[in-house]
């Protein structure tokens, strides 16, 4: 904001006081008419801008109206174009799909025909390898059946010969163990009549030693029932 001046002379007329009042005064005035001059300036631009924007939408809307209907024809043209292109194409398709349909009903004949030459052919050749795998099969289980019956008879001979040192073998631990049995038992009888021997001594050896306490208690016994009968006789 420009700062107002006040002359020299003026001042001194006027004074400090009246010099300062006199430029604020000013200074309002200013400020008052820069306020007015900047609404009216926005009021003149608001009310230019609206014109022009009611101007801009106009134009807009006809430009809009034309614009749909320059472009409802253009589609309408399109159409009217896409549907003679379809029927076009349709046709064509129709054809085509004929051709390829019977394309395909002759190939799928030569084909089936081929097949059929094909799965004989296969047929007889399945039929050749057959026989002759079930004449392999056949030479080869009786050389098989051959080799297992001599087996067989080697395993029975080495059975037979196990059997027999088996039995062999058998027959000598059992007269082992016979002997051994044997002795076992003589040795108990033995040890048996020792201890037999042995535990009648000490029996009777018991009894004697029994038979001696008994005395020797019984002979007490007396002594003392004596001495009694002896004091009682002698009162």
């Amino acid at each position: 904001m420009p700062v107002i001046t006040i002359p020299k002379a003026l001042r001194d007329r006027l004074g400090d006081e009246g010099s300062d009042a006199l430029a604020d005064l000013m200074n309002a005035v200013i400020d008052q008419a820069r306020t007015d001059m900047f609404s009216l300036v926005v009021e003149r631009f608001e009310r230019r801008l609206t014109e022009e924007f009611g101007k801009m939408n106009e134009r807009i809307t006809s430009l809009e109206q034309t614009f749909e209907r320059r472009l409802a024809e253009e589609i309408g043209k399109v159409n009217a174009r896409i549907t003679e292109e379809i029927g076009k194409v349709n046709a064509r398709i129709t054809e085509e799909v004929g051709k390829v349909h019977e394309r395909i009903t002759s190939l799928e004949q030569t084909f089936e025909r081929r097949l059929a030459e094909e799965i004989a052919k296969v047929n007889a050749r399945i039929t050749e390898e057959i026989s002759k795998v079930n004449a392999r099969i056949t030479e080869e289980i009786g050389k098989v059946n051959e080799q297992i019956t001599e087996e067989i008879g080697r395993v029975h001979e080495r059975i037979t010969s196990l059997e027999q040192t088996f039995e062999r073998r058998l027959a000598e631990e059992i007269g082992k163990m016979n002997e051994r049995i044997t002795s076992l038992e003589q040795r108990f009888e033995r040890r048996l009549a020792e201890e037999t021997a042995k535990l009648r001594q000490e029996i009777a050896e018991l009894k004697a030693d029994l038979i001696r306490w008994m005395f020797i208690f019984w002979a007490g016994q007396l002594v003392a029932i004596w001495g009694i009968l002896l004091a009682f006789f002698r009162r």
